[in-house]
């Protein structure tokens, strides 16, 4: 892929930049920002270069008809200074407004920082990835409506939500927290506060019946993504006021890694108790699943402090969870555990030959 740096080093050469030829290196100049102009929204563009140079906008209309508008006349930075306040606005004269970059970004990732308002029945709030609106051919974002919050993959082919209410912070409707979207060519994960809280996988002709959370939930769409995505945020009043606290500078998207590498720490299944530490009294315990889909190597570390076995179980289109592979585990020894073969999800089940017993280590790195 051409970078944006492959085509800047392009134009000074063929400028005869660093040749001491005063304009030819303005020109290189000019070329090279003109070029850099969308390559990442970030708060000292908005200084440079403005709002409307990065994003369009439009409005709906009570009647539903829809119409160009200027981002800057609903999007503000009220304040440049702390606490940074700003704001996305539609008038109870407007059914809705949508915010959208100009660019679209590869396999991006957006944070933003908002205050999430309390929203009457009908209004709603989106904030994510879409090309345009609609649909078309990908999104991933953000659903806050009066009762429930969501978030959302799929296309024209469909979308498919997943309920994150309970997986918010209980404060989010008066607080400021960062939210986070991150599309890779496998998935989109979904961060609060930096902490993943859903994966929506991205598994065409195929789809697991979904897991809520805690400690995240897991969800699939059968439609194709686009990894190339435009940023947005949409504020419906669908006739009544709505303001979402989301100034500029709390609003960030660039390209990102098609696929990278992580770093999961495995929890009891259903819960927000970490595997590493917890104390197995009797029986087994079974870890909250891992979305390992388009990963090539996947290891498990792990150590406890018996002896036992080790099941590592991968979830069929069936939906029935079958074994992958059994594992012998010395006590107190580490067991690192690589696996190549490919599946969607990963989970393991541990059964100690003695109790108590008390799991130190348990982890899954992705690469």
């Amino acid at each position: 892929m051409v970078t944006l740096t492959d085509l800047k080093e392009a134009l000074r050469e063929i400028l005869g930049f660093g040749t001491g030829e005063i304009g030819r290196e303005g020109v290189a100049a000019a070329l090279g920002d003109a070029l850099d102009l969308h390559s990442s929204f970030t708060w000292v563009k908005y200084l440079a270069e403005g709002l409307d140079a990065h994003f369009n906008a439009r409005t709906v209309a009570l009647d539903g008809t829809d119409s160009l508008a200027t981002p800057s006349d609903y999007w503000i930075q009220e304040l440049h200074r702390t606490p940074w306040t700003g704001y996305i606005t539609n008038p109870s004269t407007l059914h809705g407004i949508g915010i959208y970059s100009k660019r679209a970004f590869r396999y991006p990732v957006l944070s933003f920082r908002a205050i999430i308002p309390t929203i009457l029945f009908g209004s709603s709030i989106y904030v994510g990835f879409e090309n345009g609106s609609m649909g078309g051919n990908g999104l991933a974002f953000f659903m806050f409506h009066s009762g429930a919050s969501y978030v959302v993959i799929g296309s024209f082919g469909g979308s498919t939500n997943l309920n994150i209410t309970g997986l918010l912070p209980a404060d989010f409707r008066t607080a400021l927290h960062t939210y986070t979207v991150e599309l890779n060519k496998t998935m989109a994960v979904f961060y609060v506060d930096n902490v993943a809280i859903a994966y929506g996988l991205i598994t065409p002709n195929s789809a697991f019946t979904a897991i809520l959370g805690p400690p995240y939930g897991l969800f699939s769409t059968e439609n194709p993504v686009s990894p190339v995505q435009s940023a947005f945020a949409e504020v419906v009043g669908a006739g009544n006021a709505l303001r979402l606290a989301l100034p500029p500078i709390y609003f960030r998207v660039s390209d990102g890694d098609p696929l990278p590498p992580k770093v999961i720490r495995l929890y009891d299944a259903g819960t927000n108790t970490l595997f590493a530490g917890l104390t197995i009294a009797a029986g087994s315990e079974t870890s909250h699943p891992v979305p390992v889909f388009g990963y090539d190597t996947k290891t498990f570390h792990f150590r406890a402090s018996q002896a036992g076995t080790l099941l590592i179980e991968v979830l069929m289109e069936t939906n029935n969870w079958r074994t992958y592979d059994t594992l012998p585990v010395a006590a107190d020894t580490p067991l690192y555990y690589s696996m190549y073969g490919q599946a969607v999800l990963t989970r393991i089940t541990f059964t100690p030959s003695a109790y108590p017993c008390t799991i130190s280590e348990a982890e899954a790195v992705m690469s």
